[in-house]
């Protein structure tokens, strides 16, 4: 085989080998990005909370009912819809039967997420159950029953999905979660009333719980988010 033949056959080689390598090197980034997107996958037949809705499917007696056997978080006010990257209230009480006050908690959050746990139950969750959480109490002891206010701001990137929470209180070292509630986020907006807020329960209907005690309003700089 003559120098020339020689030449040709070991770029030819060469440029296969280059090609073969491109090859893996694109199935290898096909496989990293599938891996790290992975999809969401519910229970069969189970339909997450839609938004807006906060009474977790339950009436207003069955509500009144269950927060007079035990301690329990109810969420009592939030928003329909924000837009992404807005913050909004979320209101929620927590409630202790009368042979079980006073009460007192030094720990109280709001945990949330792009994926519905609704239908794990309050035993089978953890601190990290849901990848965000804010801390609307820390350290400081308060009294029970009352209610609190978070503050949260719908992240940017879940435009045109739904955000799902839970409240979270520790009372006498045991932990208690509200149900899940969602709020669609929508796109981003300058306007800071564009959020459609969700009917409140009147203060008649408010009354109705077992010492309802309304906790301090929000400081003036939040008032209007």
């Amino acid at each position: 085989m003559t120098s020339q033949k020689k030449q040709i056959v070991s770029v030819a080689i060469l440029l296969a080998i280059l090609v073969l390598v491109g090859l893996i090197a694109a199935w290898l980034v096909t496989r990293t990005k599938s891996s790290e997107t992975p999809e969401v996958f519910y229970p069969e037949g189970y339909v997450p909370p839609q938004p807006g809705q906060f009474l977790g499917g339950q009436s207003l007696e069955e509500n009144i009912a269950e927060i007079n056997e035990r301690p329990a978080v109810r969420i009592i006010s939030m928003p329909q819809s924000v837009p992404a990257g807005q913050r909004f209230q979320l209101t929620f009480l927590v409630s202790v039967p009368p042979p079980q006050q006073p009460a007192q908690t030094s720990l109280v959050s709001v945990h949330y997420g792009g994926a519905s746990l609704g239908y794990i139950a309050s035993a089978g969750l953890s601190d990290e159950s849901y990848p965000q959480k804010s801390f609307v109490l820390e350290g400081e002891e308060v009294a029970l029953p009352r209610t609190f206010f978070a503050f949260i701001e719908a992240p940017v990137d879940m435009a045109g999905a739904s955000l799902y929470m839970r409240a979270r209180v520790i009372i006498e070292k045991e932990t208690f979660w509200s149900n899940e509630v969602a709020v669609l986020v929508g796109e981003p907006s300058g306007d800071s009333a564009a959020s459609s807020p969700a009917p409140e329960l009147d203060e008649e209907t408010l009354q109705q719980f077992p010492r309802f005690e309304p906790a301090p309003p929000p400081p003036a700089e939040l008032k209007n988010f």
